[in-house]
């Protein structure tokens, strides 16, 4: 009998558990991620190939641009415009506030172009992403040609054809 009861009570307690894990799932997802980059796919023909990339790229760029604007104008979000990014003389750009550099501020560099901003990381996660965010949408509009360059250069068809090493024993 008691084991019997005992299921029950679990039973029950697994009821009103699951309202809530629904309840933290939704909470959890108003927060918006990235989307990825768009991959360079081959179809056989380079040319349109290179023409759809470049569209899938200027479109991914406006869907970013249209994220950022959407999470900076969410109620309870911080006005970020009038700290979003000042240029020191090295190049790095920080946010206005960290212009001091605190001791708890780390800087991630995930890519290294000249002047590509780094990451950030002040301790609140939603905002150090909204500001590299937008430094990064920042950076790609001033530097457009060597934003183009380096896409070309890591995209997953860089032009070379790969060789077989030959080797260097005599047979």
């Amino acid at each position: 009998m008691k084991q019997y009861l005992r299921i029950q009570l679990l039973m029950a307690i697994s009821l009103l558990l699951i309202p809530l894990s629904g309840f933290s799932q939704k909470s959890s997802q108003q927060s918006e991620n990235p989307a990825p980059f768009p991959r360079l796919i081959s179809s056989g023909n380079p040319e349109a190939d290179k023409i759809n990339y470049e569209k899938a790229v200027q479109a991914w760029k406006d869907q970013e641009r249209q994220r950022i604007e959407r999470i900076q104008n969410q109620p309870g979000s911080t006005d970020l415009s009038n700290k979003v990014v000042q240029k020191e003389k090295s190049g790095v750009t920080t946010p206005a506030s960290q212009s001091s550099f605190n001791k708890n501020v780390r800087e991630i560099t995930i890519v290294d172009l000249p002047g590509y901003p780094k990451y950030l990381v002040t301790g609140d996660p939603v905002q150090d992403e909204k500001l590299y965010q937008l430094a990064k949408a920042k950076w790609m509009d001033e530097n457009p040609v060597l934003y183009k360059k380096y896409i070309q250069d890591h995209s997953g068809d860089s032009g070379k054809k790969s060789e077989r090493r030959k080797s260097e024993s005599s047979n």
